[in-house]
């Protein structure tokens, strides 16, 4: 009816007309299931070269879950879209390198990066992304040089298997 499509339109234009806008609808409705027994975390990608995350990894229950809420749904960035620096920045955060206190309770337990993004990384590739050893992380992907940017970006990996850690397997 047209009473139902007037309310399909509204629905539309206030929770997903925007990119940002369908992020936050997505993630809002993925979390609400979750609870005190998960620990969740989070960050802007906008921070993606700062030395702390803006809500470390905690219990998802009382005033650390009202952080986060407000933290997602007030976020607005304008920065550029520095995916390879967020991620290599989360990757040392769980490393124990960025940020306090560190993530890690159990050598065992699972951790995850959920990155929401319109998938264009558009830093410049001559930014200088660190890993958790400190070193240049470059091109880990080992993209084909035919292919056109953003998926190749001037860079090779090695292909070489390193012999440190390897295991011997009959």
């Amino acid at each position: 009816t047209y009473t139902e499509e007037l309310q399909n339109f509204a629905n539309w234009y206030s929770y997903y007309r925007t990119r940002m806008l369908m992020m936050k609808s997505a993630t809002t409705q993925a979390f609400t299931q979750l609870d005190g027994n998960y620990r969740v975390g989070y960050d802007n990608i906008c921070n993606a070269t700062g030395s702390t995350v803006i809500r470390g990894v905690a219990p998802f229950t009382g005033t650390a879950r009202a952080n986060w809420w407000t933290s997602l749904t007030t976020e607005a960035p304008n920065c550029a879209t520095p995916l390879r620096a967020e991620t290599a920045k989360i990757g040392r955060y769980f490393a124990g390198k960025v940020g306090t206190p560190d993530p890690l309770e159990y050598s065992c337990q699972q951790n995850y990066m959920i990155l929401v993004t319109d998938g264009y990384w558009n830093e410049p590739e001559s930014t200088s992304i660190k890993g958790v050893n400190d070193a240049d992380i470059g091109n880990t992907d080992n993209a084909l040089t035919t292919a056109a940017r953003p998926f190749f970006d001037g860079q090779m990996s090695s292909t070489t298997c390193p012999s440190v850690g390897a295991s011997n397997r009959s």
